[in-house]
């Protein structure tokens, strides 16, 4: 994620810095989509303001943070509310996500014969593997997907192939 921050009415130290990055950083964990940060710190004679814009690919997030105290307090309550809305952000990702069954409890003859037919079952090395080494195994067998324990979460993960030299990921 690349990062600017900019200073109105004060000379932003290293120090200030280093501790905005960190806070940025641990929202990158939450949400991957995020490409750029811009941070804007103020201070008004006895206010001190930090405005936070994040950007990414159909993401623009927006907050701002106040503190008479210091600098830092104002930083934490706009990443708080940053990080409050890349929650509603992701729930709403999953929400669309979520198909609701619209036969719910009515079963056709020909979905019952579905049923009935065999089952093949395969299984999957557990070993975890990066999201590069799923992609290459999967170029290397000639399948549509693969199923994979995924280092960095420790979940299952599936990959796929979306035939149009793109790969798809589907993660709990």
């Amino acid at each position: 994620m690349k990062v600017s921050i900019t200073g109105k009415h004060l000379d932003v130290r290293g120090g200030m810095k280093s501790y905005i990055n960190e806070r940025l950083e641990k929202l990158r964990r939450f949400f991957e989509a995020v490409d750029t940060a811009h941070v804007v710190l103020k201070t008004e004679k006895y206010l001190n303001t930090a405005e936070i814009s994040l950007n990414g690919k159909k993401l623009h997030l927006y907050a701002e943070g106040s503190s008479e105290e210091n600098l830092y307090v104002a930083i934490d309550r706009a990443v708080d509310r940053i990080e409050i809305q890349i929650k509603k952000q992701t729930e709403k990702i999953k929400g669309h996500s979520v198909r609701k069954s619209r036969l719910k409890g009515k079963i056709s003859e020909t979905s019952a014969e579905l049923l009935v037919t065999p089952i093949e079952r395969e299984s999957f090395d557990p070993k975890p593997k990066t999201e590069d080494e799923a992609k290459l195994e999967l170029d290397s067998e000639e399948r549509n997907f693969l199923v994979f324990k995924n280092a960095r979460t420790k979940q299952i993960n599936v990959i796929y192939d979306k035939k149009n030299g793109r790969y798809g990921l589907i993660e709990p």
